[in-house]
């Protein structure tokens, strides 16, 4: 946990003490010690009094460390690291802790969008549970979701959600001077009111937002144990799909159908024709329909 940046404060104070300026000035004890929102920090010896929360998880380095030693290259403002915004995030959040609490998990949103989850079911945490909560408290996979209204992803058409790539933000150096990848930020688009449509029709609340959470974040983990970033659903070598697979399963199947200008339908091999597409959830006909969306 720490600071975005760190500044000298005026001398009349003391003439190294340090300020944090990151939005907003840390709770001070009777002691003056500092208090980050995750554990305390002693400016005057300039360590952490408590471990890393999330030390478990990383038990090759010191419990007792920022940044995996590396707060040159590297930055842990809470430790949390999924982050959704756009201009549907309120709905978008709605949806997660539906889905979530049917984890037996609970959820909450800061101002700036970024999740903190805890386990509170009883019994052992399901798999997918604690998918989710992998998502959510990694410090080295960011999610970034973007939640919108819009019915398009970069120019295509899209329901529910939509694989956007993940990109490689640092590399630390490992033994015989080898770069490998530290940290990488996964990018997902959607849409929740598609979400909440195909969700209720299957009765599993939420479900499929959790899956755009974990699949963003499958394909984290994935491009990092390749050491290549990746691109979205659509690029060449992207790995939409084994992310897809890995991630909590969607609540149900989503069928797409396209038709061209006298609403004929088309097959696959025909779709650059279509003028229009549906959206469908349910068995055959599939006429429950998500919506549907005019193409130029």
């Amino acid at each position: 946990m720490g600071c975005r940046k760190l500044d000298i404060s005026p001398l009349e104070k003391t003439p190294l003490q340090l300020v944090y300026s990151a939005g907003s000035w840390p709770e001070k004890t009777g002691v003056s010690y500092s208090y980050f929102g995750a554990r305390y920090y002693d400016p005057n010896i300039s360590i952490w009094l408590s471990v890393d929360p999330l030390s478990d998880k990383y038990p090759g380095l010191t419990s007792y460390s920022y940044c995996a030693g590396n707060p040159i290259m590297l930055m842990d403002p809470d430790g949390r690291e999924v982050i959704i915004g756009g201009e549907a995030r309120r709905a978008f959040y709605k949806e997660v802790k539906k889905g979530a609490a049917a984890l037996g998990i609970s959820v909450r949103m800061n101002r700036d969008g970024v999740l903190s989850a805890k386990y509170k079911g009883k019994g052992d945490i399901s798999k997918d549970g604690q998918m989710f909560l992998d998502a959510v408290s990694s410090t080295t996979e960011k999610v970034k979701i973007n939640a919108t209204n819009s019915d398009h992803a970069d120019g295509m058409p899209f329901c529910g959600g939509a694989f956007m790539g993940n990109e490689i933000t640092s590399y630390s150096l490992g033994r015989g001077n080898t770069l490998f990848p530290a940290t990488i930020t996964a990018n997902q688009i959607v849409n929740p009111n598609d979400l909440r449509i195909i969700d209720n029709y299957y009765g599993k609340s939420g479900q499929t937002s959790i899956h755009e959470i974990t699949e963003a974040h499958q394909g984290a983990l994935l491009s990092m144990g390749r050491g290549i970033s990746s691109g979205n659903a659509n690029a060449p070598n992207s790995v939409y799909q084994q992310a897809h697979i890995a991630a909590t399963p969607q609540s149900g199947i989503i069928y797409e159908n396209r038709y061209d200008a006298q609403d004929n339908w088309l097959p696959r091999g025909e779709w650059h024709k279509a003028k229009w597409i549906d959206y469908n959830v349910g068995k055959p006909p599939h006429d429950n329909n998500v919506k549907t969306i005019e193409l130029n």
